[in-house]
Formats: C-alpha cells, sequence, structure tokens
C-alpha cells in the first residue's frame, strides 16, 4: 500500500516535472547566451567617412502608435549630425549630461567597441564644431577658440594618444576640427577646469568612479558633458547588488538618452530626440526600410529578435522578461 502511494505523485507535481525542459530551453534561447555569445552574427562594415550606410526609410512612413516616429540616416555623416543636434536640444531643456548609443558593428566580434566607434566620432567632433562656430558667428563672436572649447575623454592614455596621433587633423590638413584629447585615468582636479563640452567615449564599468568624479565636476561648473557607448552598469563587474543600484541612482539617473543606433541582420532600431524608439525592418519599398512601430521604450535585442522572427504570442512569458530584465542592467 504505502509502494503504491509513493508511486502516484501529486499531479502539479508530475506536469512541473514534465515541463522543465520546455521551460529551461525556452529560457536559454531567449535571454541568448550560447556559450556566452549573442545569437546575431552580423556585420556592418562602418563605412568610410561620407560614405553612404545601408540604411534609408521609406519617405511615407507613420507610426501607428501615434508617436512621432525617427527616421533612419543616410549616411554616417548624416547619422553623426542627427547625434549632435539631439544633444544640442536635449542641453536647451536643462540637462547636463546627454548620452548617445551608435552600434552598427555590435555583432563582429573582432572590433572592439573603441574600434567600431571611431570613424563615427570623427564625424561627430566635426559637427559639433561647426555648429558651435556656426552659434558663435550669430552671436557676433569673432574671437578664436581654444583646445578647451571641446574635450574628448578615453579610457586609458593609449586609446587618447592613438587618436590624438591618428586623427585627420584640419591642422594637417585633414577633416576634422583640432579639438583637446585626453583620458579619464588622471585627476580631474589636475585636468584644469573643465571644457565646455567633454565627450566621454566607451566608457567602461572598470573606469565609473573616474567617471563619477568627472562628470561631478562638469555638473558643478555648469558645463555639458556626453557619453557616447557608455558600458558603465556591468554584471560581469558591479552585478545587480547594491553597488550597481546606488551608481545607478547617483550617475545615470540623471543621464538621458538623445540619440540611439543600433543595426540587426534585417533591421534597425533608431531614436532621435523629440521621436520614439522606431524599429525598421528592410522591405521591397523606396528606400529599403519600411516602419514595424514605434515606442516610448527602448527596444531590446530580445523584444527585436521576437519581432523578427515571428514568435507566436506568449511564448516568451516571464522568460522574455528575465532576458529583457539582464540585457538591460548589462547595457546601463
Amino acid at each position: 500500500m504505502m509502494i503504491s502511494v509513493w508511486l502516484r505523485p501529486p499531479q502539479s507535481l508530475l506536469l512541473t516535472f514534465l515541463m522543465l525542459p520546455l521551460l529551461a530551453s525556452s529560457f536559454l534561447t531567449l535571454i541568448h547566451p550560447r556559450n556566452g555569445k549573442k545569437t546575431f552574427k552580423y556585420n556592418v562594415n562602418c563605412p568610410k567617412v561620407g560614405k553612404p550606410l545601408v540604411l534609408k526609410a521609406s519617405s511615407t512612413a507613420s507610426s501607428s502608435s501615434g508617436i512621432e516616429a525617427s527616421s533612419l540616416p543616410d549616411t554616417l555623416s548624416d547619422s553623426a549630425t542627427r547625434a549632435v543636434r539631439s544633444c544640442l536640444s536635449l542641453f536647451e531643456t536643462g540637462v547636463d549630461v546627454a548620452r548617445v548609443d551608435w552600434y552598427t558593428n555590435i555583432f563582429d566580434e573582432t572590433y572592439t567597441n573603441l574600434k567600431n566607434t571611431d570613424e563615427f566620432m570623427q564625424e561627430f567632433v566635426t559637427a559639433i564644431w561647426n555648429m558651435r562656430e556656426e552659434g558663435k558667428e550669430e552671436e557676433g563672436e569673432t574671437e578664436k577658440d581654444d583646445l578647451r572649447g571641446i574635450k574628448i575623454y578615453y579610457p586609458d592614455a593609449g586609446s587618447a594618444a592613438l587618436t590624438d596621433n591618428k586623427w585627420p587633423w584640419a591642422e594637417g590638413g585633414g577633416t576634422v576640427p583640432r579639438v583637446g584629447v585626453g583620458d579619464v585615468m588622471r585627476n580631474v582636479r589636475d585636468d584644469g577646469d573643465c571644457s565646455e563640452v567633454g565627450i566621454f567615449v566607451c566608457m567602461k564599468a572598470q573606469e565609473k568612479e573616474q567617471v563619477e568624479l568627472y562628470l561631478d565636476a562638469y555638473r558643478e561648473s555648469g558645463k555639458k558633458a556626453i557619453l557616447i557607448n557608455p558600458n558603465l552598469i556591468d554584471m560581469g563587474v558591479t552585478g545587480l547588488g547594491l553597488s550597481g543600484r546606488m551608481y545607478t541612482e547617483r550617475v545615470m539617473a540623471g543621464v538621458r538618452q538623445a540619440y540611439y543606433l543600433k543595426t540587426y541582420p534585417n533591421s534597425a532600431v533608431v531614436y532621435e530626440q523629440g521621436g520614439g524608439y522606431s524599429l525598421w525592418r528592410e522591405a521591397d519599398v523606396e528606400g529599403g526600410y519600411e516602419l514595424v512601430d514605434t515606442t516610448l521604450q527602448q527596444w531590446t535585442d530580445v523584444d527585436v529578435e521576437l519581432e523578427m522572427e515571428g514568435e507566436e504570442e506568449g511564448v516568451g512569458g516571464v522568460f522574455a522578461g528575465i532576458g529583457k530584465f539582464i540585457e538591460g542592467m548589462m547595457s546601463l
């Protein structure tokens, strides 16, 4: 009798046991680590300065959600110009620190984040310099500016030196206006007065304390700062504990998204100040891309993959939510 009862487990326990393989498979698929790598394997070669990006939206696009759609850029220069305009627009509202995320080679594991961002940064610096000079002319200022007007900060002295020596500076017959170049490893108080605009490039969790010191100094001095492709909260470094939460509250809570562009195998997500996060997909239409939808929330990799692969409604469930949460915490 005792054996007979033992062989008849409760129905709920049996159902849970049978569901375990399916739940585990869904979880691993949706948060995408396959041996620690993303499922997407796509390389959009970063074009030369001024060359067209393979991203052009249909001119007749409209958002079904009623939120103004953000349009895709036509060229690398156009993308940088849009990013600068979005930053300046945010600054006019009283924001001190703006954020720009620009990922078009994100799935090429042979390139570092800094390498992927380099040519975009040249166009970005050129655009912000030109807009700044145009503004000075409108105000009747004729005095030549020095290097303190705009300064680029890198995670380390080596990256700063490489930019300082390799970029095509205008003073040497190139195309990029000469600006200040430095790194965040030196003491911010030893770096002199803050520049009018500080641009912090590809800062990682390892540099988060130094970045916080610099951003505090910029805020205290009433100057503006821009974070380009930051990754200051990383689960592998800060974890999801008290340290990461406190840093987010102290530093990242005051940072506002100005511009966002990320490409996928057959789609792209773009955000521009004044609009929403728009998902575009390749289509046989004028411009090559058609609008899928525009939301107020940023599209995650999970969102895009489910949309593009046409997953059935409800497949993700709670595990899709877990994937979004982890992905979001790793990219702050």
